[in-house]
């Protein structure tokens, strides 16, 4: 029974970083709307079209952040952790 536990263990974890990936993925999509239409409505005031500028950086960040995790849902995909780290993980 213990080898049936492990064996799900790794589809398991799969399937929670695909949702969490998914549900960033859909709540970037409200910050970009609404992150541009901002700056349509600012027009020329560069107080406004620079914070937005800053958020839709951080948004494209956060996307690379989102597809590194939406990657780890596929099978055989493992993350990238430093040797010391994965030991502790697998510990």
């Amino acid at each position: 029974m213990s080898g049936d536990c492990e064996d799900q263990v790794p589809d398991s974890w799969r399937a929670l970083a695909g949702g969490v990936a998914h549900n960033l993925n859909n709540i970037l999509g409200v910050i970009v709307s609404h992150a541009d239409l901002a700056q349509c409505e600012a027009g020329d005031n560069p107080f406004v079209n620079e914070s937005m500028a800053e958020i839709l950086k951080a948004v494209d960040r956060a996307k690379e952040q989102v597809k590194r995790l939406a990657a780890l849902d596929k099978p055989g995909t493992l993350p990238e952790f430093p040797a010391r780290a994965w030991k502790t993980a697998k510990d």
